[in-house]
């Protein structure tokens, strides 16, 4: 049985000065998620080294995260212009790129966004991606897509979170754990999403509440000393196979 280690080698050559207000910051991201090389070391059942090879990755493209399907081919996800998605599949060989899309979303310009990706484990070209972000009307977003890089089709449902939503959750809200903080009602308006899982025919997914206490200390009048996130609440939602 054969086990694989990826080994990705960025841009980052030097030192890069970040200087106050964060200048300089743009330009240490933008190097560390550029690649220069991408290796996907093969390992025996020991852990010795078999083989490396060189992926045919996108090395100008920034790196979001990469994993292995059931077929055993390789799928990359990028950062692209625009706040765009890259979705790259490459074949058993890892030599060859099967097939690239690109996903492009209704983000705010100029704004930033959390995205986490996850494959399917029943059809190996379909892939979900799991995006929170603030859209062109800028309202708070909740979105998950599954995209079918065979047939290049794509289904997606997304949620809007406002003050009306975080009402009624703190109205149906269920307490599962009395040692936490009850969320605000501003809290149910921050969410992370923890991922997604299949399930038979169905989706489970998973958004968590940031419950955030900020401590203090020193002085007569305490200076902030920064928060601490405590997790247990959130969304648990099931979707049909048309999300």
């Amino acid at each position: 049985e054969e086990f694989y280690l990826a080994l990705r080698h960025t841009a980052l050559e030097k030192k890069i000065k970040v200087a106050f207000f964060g200048i300089g910051m743009d330009k240490y991201k933008r190097q560390i998620l550029e690649t220069t090389k991408m290796e996907l070391i093969s390992l025996d059942e020991n852990l010795n080294p078999i083989k490396t090879i060189d992926l045919p990755c996108k090395k100008a493209l920034g790196f979001f995260s990469m994993d292995m399907n059931v077929n055993g081919e390789v799928i990359i996800f990028y950062k692209e212009e625009d706040g765009a998605v890259g979705i790259q599949q490459i074949d058993k060989t890892f030599t060859k790129e099967i097939r690239y899309k690109t996903m492009n979303f209704d983000l705010r310009k100029r704004s930033t966004y959390d995205v986490e990706f996850s494959l399917s484990r029943q059809d190996a070209d379909q892939v979900y991606i799991l995006l929170k972000y603030d859209n062109e009307d800028k309202d708070r977003s909740f979105a998950i897509y599954r995209v079918n890089l065979r047939d290049n089709t794509t289904i997606n449902n997304t949620e809007l979170v406002n003050k009306a939503y975080a009402r009624s959750l703190t109205d149906k809200h269920v307490r599962l754990n009395d040692d936490m903080p009850k969320p605000t009602r501003s809290e149910w308006e921050t969410f992370d999403w923890t991922g997604a899982q299949e399930y038979g025919d169905m989706l489970v997914s998973f958004k968590e509440v940031q419950n955030t206490n900020t401590g203090y200390s020193g002085g007569a009048g305490g200076s902030s000393r920064g928060t601490s996130t405590n997790t247990g609440d959130g969304i648990l939602t099931i979707y049909n196979k048309n999300l």
